[in-house]
């Protein structure tokens, strides 16, 4: 029994080491957005003096709303002030029931670019119809899609698209500073980026770029894409890109549409698809949620839509963060000798991730003691998600859908 359970221990150190391991080549190969400055196109022929450098692209900054009074207006004050010389800013006031658009235009919007939502049709979700709008009114050579809780520094737009071409992206996905003060905030929104930063081996995606015809002949394109992911408080796509992928369209009722979109990108890598996740720290902050529920309602629509039409998935995800994450804490206070320097090495490894991505994406390091709590915490919000996608009873923004696999009604 001693030595099943010394066997079972060493098991899950390596596990933890090879997360650990994941994380620091992960912070390795992402890019930060705001480094890399954007410099204009040289002159067909420098030698000729006619010759004149291009016209910057035009960028449309799209904001989907509704019920955004409450952030919209630093938001929209933070998109007017951009540096890139080019843009094109609409906003969609998705059957707002509060002054949502009252405070965009008390910011400086003018009328003509907010657009009334028309009514949403049967299949889709909210935010994708919302975008699916925005996309087929912009005029713009790059669509960057971001959230009304956002704000941006003045470089936000320049300083994507200097990553854009450097990396030559399809669609550029800056993962913002995550601004948290209520206890719920401070306790489960890291454990996002932990999940983005620790689970996903995101030198998949650069190979995807660089080596597309030989990644190709090595994964299946079903299993290429469950390498993508991408944060939709700031997703930047070529025009070219979007449209590759089918746009929102593709992804009518997902309810988890950004990281579908993900995924969709990297699987047409072969067909010119590039994604590129990058730390938005810089660039762009948000605050997601300002309380527990709001926070709790928020995920609850999101963890089971994100496995698509996967129990089996959904349920073993899930057991590995209880054995995995959890447990390794817990027993700490149970284990001695050899097995407790096991468990001992697995919670410094599982620290030492959380820490790296916390200094990297400026969350908070004070939180990671109590990771244990946040991982069991958000089992409950996952169950709770289970139950209400089982259900039909999914909810946000006053909205109610019944999920099926990847659809929403």
């Amino acid at each position: 029994m001693e030595t099943a359970h010394l066997a079972y221990q060493a098991i899950v150190l390596a596990a933890s080491l090879l997360l650990l391991a994941n994380t620091i080549l992960n912070m390795l190969v992402l890019p930060t957005a705001g480094t890399v400055q954007n410099q204009p196109e040289p002159p067909a022929d420098p030698a000729d003096s006619a010759a004149s450098v291009p016209d910057p692209p035009l960028i449309s900054i799209l904001v989907p709303a509704r019920n955004e009074a409450a952030s919209i207006g630093p938001c929209i004050t933070s998109l007017l002030a951009q540096d890139h010389p080019r843009l094109q800013l609409l906003l969609l006031d998705d059957h707002s029931e509060d002054a949502t658009r009252q405070e965009a235009l008390a910011a400086g919007l003018p009328e003509a670019q907010i657009l009334t939502g028309k009514p949403l049709p049967e299949g889709w979700a909210g935010k994708n119809w919302a975008c699916h709008q925005l996309a087929e009114a912009a005029d713009g050579d790059w669509l960057l899609f971001t959230d009304a809780d956002t704000l941006h520094q003045s470089n936000s737009v320049s300083a994507a698209l200097a990553i854009a071409k450097q990396e030559n992206a399809t669609l550029l996905s800056a993962w913002p500073r995550q601004v948290t003060r209520s206890w719920s905030e401070v306790v489960i929104i890291p454990l996002v980026y932990y999940l983005a930063g620790a689970f996903l081996p995101h030198i998949v995606q650069l190979l995807a770029r660089r080596q597309s015809a030989l990644l190709a002949r090595l994964l299946p394109v079903s299993m290429l894409r469950k390498f993508g992911a991408a944060n939709g408080q700031y997703m930047f796509f070529s025009r070219q890109g979007y449209r590759l992928v089918g746009g929102h369209a593709s992804a009518p009722g997902h309810l988890v549409e950004d990281v579908a979109l993900g995924q969709a990108t990297i699987a047409r890598s072969a067909e010119g698809g590039r994604l590129v996740n990058a730390d938005g720290s810089h660039i762009v902050s948000c605050r997601m949620y300002t309380n527990w529920r709001e926070l709790a309602e928020g995920f609850s629509k999101n963890l089971r839509p994100l496995f698509e039409g996967s129990d089996f998935q959904f349920c073993l995800a899930g057991l590995y963060q209880v054995v995995f994450q959890a447990l390794p804490f817990l027993l700490l206070f149970v284990t001695e000798g050899t097995a407790f320097t096991l468990v001992a090495a697995q919670v410094a490894a599982i620290c030492m991730a959380r820490a790296i991505l916390a200094i990297r994406l400026k969350t908070p390091l004070w939180v990671i003691p109590l990771h244990p709590f946040g991982v069991l915490l958000a089992l409950w919000i996952g169950l709770r998600s289970w139950q209400k996608a089982r259900t039909g009873t999914l909810t946000w923004k006053g909205r109610a859908y019944h999920h099926r696999g990847t659809d929403a009604t």
